[in-house]
């Protein structure tokens, strides 16, 4: 197989060198990360016996990546699941200090260090200014810090520290669904609304100075966007929600060297990292019974993205100095155990409960319609314009299509209905709703996806009306 190197970086000692290789990205069987560690390397490197190590992963990329190329490949994919009805997460894992936070969210010196989030939300509301679709979506921002959920984007009162936040606490439902109680959900309408919010969140977030990382998160954070979607006049409305999670990187405290409240947060992230662990654990060994969600807040609010109804990506980020060769080994070994995890993505589709009411109500007023052709009798009074509209309306609505129509059925309304009215706005009808496209505008009722059906259901409609002008006719002429 051709690789291409790329040497990430080397430690010498003599005539040795360690280096981390590359293969080609552009392979079938995918890109793979190899470490090569000399049995006789000291210093605190790996030393089990073992010199070669490979792990295979979608792609690869090193220091010097773009950010644009990162979204790219990893989160532009799931982002457009999600815009179809999909839940999909995207998190980022990794020793502190290795670039999680700024693969996630940017940095602020350069407009093209935008990370996963901000790109995001532009690619995410520039996908859903199609006018013939409606999208409402709202936002949430949860920290997680020492086991304790914060609402990142309350606004009810002005958060001097922490404490000031709205704290969240997680419920779950008799059908095993978990919800965040006292977790906002904020409006937002278009990309600078939803960048405020990120904004916001981010300046409540926990930041730290540690020995290993100059701005450490201490916390880990999900920025969630949940979205609505309907076609017009579709009975079906389509709900999804995007998880973007910035996990609080893992550190050893023996080399770290924490003391005091570092030292204590250390040690929450290290176990909520530790529980998240365990259930990708027992979720790669499928005769497991029991998945153990509940050990963390953590896991709990990511049941879904772990193992259930949703579409993951985990990007795996690593140190590349010779002093973590062990943590980025073991943030490898994570990484397998999560690829071989098998969700199980649904469409989320719901009725819309107006437009449902809607629809029954007009199938309620077609069953009294024709009630009332078997128990009324005959009218002698004119129809209404409004009446004829409704008929004709009730006619391309009902369930039965219209060249299902009996002969009886249809004899028996111009039966009853005999009137010179209906003569006269027949002809208006056939010109005005059949013979111009404007007619299609009717399918606003039925759905956007039945307008090829509606398109040479036209014909069907021009066929019906004939028949019942020529019945009608026929029925003059009888009488």
């Amino acid at each position: 197989v051709w690789k291409k190197i790329i040497q990430c970086f080397k430690y010498l000692k003599g005539d040795m060198i360690w280096k981390v290789y590359s293969v080609d990205n552009e392979d079938q069987a995918g890109a793979s990360l190899e470490f090569a560690v000399p049995r006789d390397i000291i210093n605190g490197f790996v030393d089990n016996r073992r010199e070669y190590y490979k792990f295979r992963f979608q792609n690869v990329f090193d220091q010097w990546v773009k950010q644009e190329d990162i979204f790219e490949k990893t989160a532009k994919p799931v982002i457009d699941s999600v815009l179809a009805g999909y839940n999909g997460t995207i998190f980022a894992y990794g020793q502190t200090g290795t670039g999680k936070t700024f693969t996630m969210t940017g940095g602020a010196e350069h407009y093209s260090d935008r990370g996963i989030i901000p790109r995001t939300l532009s690619y995410l509301y520039e996908c859903t200014e199609d006018r013939n679709v409606h999208f409402t979506t709202h936002i949430s921002y949860l920290e997680i810090y020492n086991e304790m959920g914060f609402d990142l984007l309350e606004s009810r009162n002005e958060a001097y520290r922490l404490d000031d936040l709205q704290k969240v606490t997680i419920m779950e439902d008799l059908d095993h669904n978990i919800h965040l109680k006292n977790l906002s959900l904020q409006l937002s309408i278009n990309e600078e609304e939803a960048l405020n919010l990120l904004f916001l969140g981010d300046i409540n977030r926990v930041i730290a100075k540690t020995p290993m990382n100059q701005a450490s998160t201490r916390s880990h954070c999900i920025f969630t966007i949940h979205i609505r979607k309907r076609e017009p006049g579709c009975a079906t409305m389509r709900h999804s929600k995007l998880h973007l999670v910035d996990l609080a990187g893992s550190e050893r405290v023996s080399k770290s060297g924490l003391s005091g409240q570092l030292l204590t947060e250390a040690k929450y992230i290290n176990r909520s990292l530790h529980y998240l662990e365990q259930v990708i654990i027992a979720l790669s060994e499928t005769d497991r019974p029991h998945i153990p969600y509940r050990n963390s807040l953590l896991t709990s609010v990511l049941r879904d993205s772990l193992g259930g109804n949703c579409m993951t990506t985990m990007i795996a980020t690593i140190a590349v100095d010779n002093g973590n060769l062990e943590e980025s080994i073991s943030t490898c070994r994570f990484s397998q155990r999560v690829a071989v995890i098998n969700n199980n993505p649904i469409l989320n589709e719901i009725l819309d409960p107006d437009l449902l009411i809607t629809h029954l109500k007009m199938e309620v007023q077609c069953l009294k319609e024709e009630l009332s052709l078997v128990k009324e009798g005959q009218r002698n009074d004119r129809l209404t314009v409004e009446e004829i509209e409704r008929y004709l309306v009730i006619f391309w609505l009902h369930s039965r299509p219209f060249w299902h129509f009996s002969h009886t059925y249809i004899h028996t309304y111009i039966h009853t209905y005999r009137h010179t009215d209906i003569h006269t706005y027949i002809h208006t009808y056939i010109h005005t709703y059949i013979h111009t496209m404007d007619f299609l505008g009717l399918c606003t009722f039925i759905g956007q996806g039945l307008r090829s059906h509606v398109q040479s259901g036209i014909v069907s409609l021009f066929h019906f009306v004939s028949h019942i002008y020529i019945m009608l006719m026929w029925g003059q002429h009888s009488s």
